[in-house]
């Protein structure tokens, strides 16, 4: 049966060729639910949440009380940037199914992208108080306690999700940067050491770590870290950059200046390292990247994360974390109950 088959392309990954398939279910019983919800959670998945969203609304059409049908949705919604519209199937959702996490969850997310940082907070206890074990949960609610600047609380939730999943070298990552906000540089830094533990070819972990025993004052150490950083990731203009800031602390001008420029030649937005350059009295790169410039690396900036976290304990309504910081499981993986 082709459904069938659709349904085994989607649960290997093959997204678009599982959208063909149930294009041919559907063509042949256009009333049938079950083609409508599984197309459209195929197109979502393959990137194309507008041909979702018809999909679910069609799905809807045929059974309007699908919870199901409106918590996806709300997730293609939350796709296209159009929240209250997600909200909205976000809260038909909860109506239908009340014991449902992970639509508190995701109705939680919506919320803390809006600021809204009290109700996403409320939502996310729900989701916990459904599911204790639910990591993301724990995970969000701490973000949006960090923003609420009660670092305490979100110390709190990110040790839960440590005690579930150990293993997490992002959690520590971000656990350590809540105790660097507090002044508490040792066990910061003892957070940082654990996540190279566990991702210990990850040049991003070892410049965290090099910019929190920078903070700490110890700058040998922290330009130790910086260079295994550039030596695992010679191509990222983030560890240069904080190379750079580095060796510009330790007097080390003529290498500040290469590392900085070299940074800049790649992403000219890092403004830490133009200001640097402009402190140290040296040429700055055009702040326009070349028309054919080679694209960012994917390694985010280990200061750029240091200095949200400390100004958002003047102005909370900043970004949240960053998704290369966090880069938890997939959706996918978490809201197994809406299939």
């Amino acid at each position: 049966m082709v459904f069938t088959r659709g349904r085994a392309l989607a649960n290997k990954g093959a997204f678009v060729n599982a959208v063909a398939d149930y294009s041919a279910a559907i063509k042949a019983d256009a009333a049938e639910f079950e083609y409508r919800l599984a197309r459209g959670i195929a197109s979502h998945m393959a990137g194309e949440s507008e041909g979702a969203i018809v999909d679910f609304s069609a799905a809807l059409g045929i059974e309007p009380n699908s919870a199901a049908a409106h918590f996806r949705r709300g997730e293609a919604y939350v796709a296209r940037g159009e929240r209250d519209r997600a909200i909205a199937d976000f809260d038909a959702a909860i109506a239908i199914e009340p014991t449902s996490a992970v639509a508190f969850h995701a109705r939680g997310d919506a919320y803390r992208s809006a600021g809204a940082y009290d109700r996403a907070v409320a939502d996310y206890s729900e989701a916990v108080r459904l599911d204790a074990k639910f990591e993301a949960a724990y995970l969000h609610r701490a973000e949006a306690l960090i923003a609420k600047h009660d670092f305490d609380g979100a110390l709190a939730d990110l040790d839960r999700v440590v005690d579930l999943d150990p293993n997490s070298a992002n959690t520590r990552n971000i656990r350590g940067f809540v105790y660097n906000s507090k002044g508490e540089f040792q066990t910061a830094i003892a957070d940082h050491t654990a996540a190279i533990t566990i991702e210990p070819l990850d040049a991003y972990r070892y410049s965290v770590r090099a910019w929190t025993y920078f903070k700490a004052g110890k700058t040998e150490l922290a330009l130790a870290d910086a260079e295994r950083a550039v030596r695992f990731a010679p191509y990222a203009a983030s560890v240069y950059a904080t190379r750079g800031l580095i060796l510009e602390a330790l007097r080390k001008n003529e290498r500040a200046i290469a590392d900085l420029q070299k940074a800049l030649a790649v992403a000219p937005s890092i403004e830490e390292a133009r200001e640097a350059l402009i402190r140290l009295g040296a040429t700055a790169p055009d702040p326009t990247p070349p028309r054919h410039a080679a694209a960012p690396s994917a390694v985010p900036s280990a200061f750029d994360e240091m200095t949200w976290l400390a100004s958002s304990i003047a102005t909370p309504s900043l970004k949240p974390f960053s998704c290369a910081m966090i880069r938890q499981r997939s959706a996918a993986d978490l809201r197994t109950r809406f299939h």
